[in-house]
This record gives C-alpha cells, sequence and structure tokens, in this order.
C-alpha cells in the first residue's frame, strides 16, 4: 500500500518538474491525471496535491485560462 503512494508521489513531482521547466498543457494534463489517480486511492493526498495545483494554476494563468 505504500508503494502505490510514493509511486503516485512521484509521477506528481516529475510531472511538476517538467511543468516547471516547461510549461505546457502537455504537462498540466499529465498532472491532472496523476493527481487524480492518487486521489481516487489515497485520501490523504489532498495535502500533497492541493499546493501542487495552486502552483500550476497560478504557474500556467496565461495559457490554461
Amino acid at each position: 500500500m505504500f508503494l502505490k503512494f510514493l509511486v503516485s508521489n512521484f509521477a506528481t513531482s516529475n510531472c511538476l518538474v517538467r511543468f516547471a521547466d516547461s510549461p505546457s498543457l502537455r504537462w498540466a494534463s499529465w498532472g491532472a491525471l496523476t493527481v487524480g489517480l492518487g486521489l481516487s486511492n489515497h485520501h490523504t493526498f489532498v495535502v500533497y496535491a492541493i499546493p501542487v495545483v495552486l502552483y500550476v494554476a497560478w504557474r500556467g494563468r496565461g495559457f490554461l485560462w
């Protein structure tokens, strides 16, 4: 069970780092998918997901809205 949580965090972190390097709709979409999968599997993931979602929304506000 801990391994699934670790993989979810790693996948989301990977998408976040790639989005921070080159903001694009592609990495925002992959990040949304990994956050959604993480939230469906572990409800404590919301503690990690809220700051990630806020960062992506702030950083990509020019082309995501």
